[in-house]
């Protein structure tokens, strides 16, 4: 995947443009620390394509809980350990 610097991507615009169809995907970076993708849609796809970005957010949001509670070794809890937690943090919130 092609990378450009946030600083130079207005003055590398119209060649980033001239070759979309050949570099589909395009890494956005800050000193060297990715801050964005962009990549080439069309007319017909772009809100497919805005949807399975909103599902890979979805997914890694997922996957950051997931790793927590494994940090936390919360993945060893019985269901009755987990259902106690979670009624406990109903009492506490105030929620039924």
């Amino acid at each position: 995947m092609k990378s450009v610097d946030i600083r130079n991507l207005g003055s590398e615009a119209p060649r980033i443009e001239a070759r979309r169809t050949e570099e589909r995907d395009l890494l956005v970076s800050d000193d060297d620390k990715p801050v964005a993708v962009v990549f080439a849609v069309d007319a017909e796809s772009h809100a497919q394509c805005m949807r399975a970005l909103d599902l890979v957010r979805e997914r890694l949001a997922i996957e950051g809980v997931h790793r927590e509670w494994v940090e936390l070794g919360m993945e060893k809890l019985a269901l009755e350990e987990i259902n106690a937690e979670i009624a406990a943090h109903r009492s506490e919130s105030g929620s039924a």
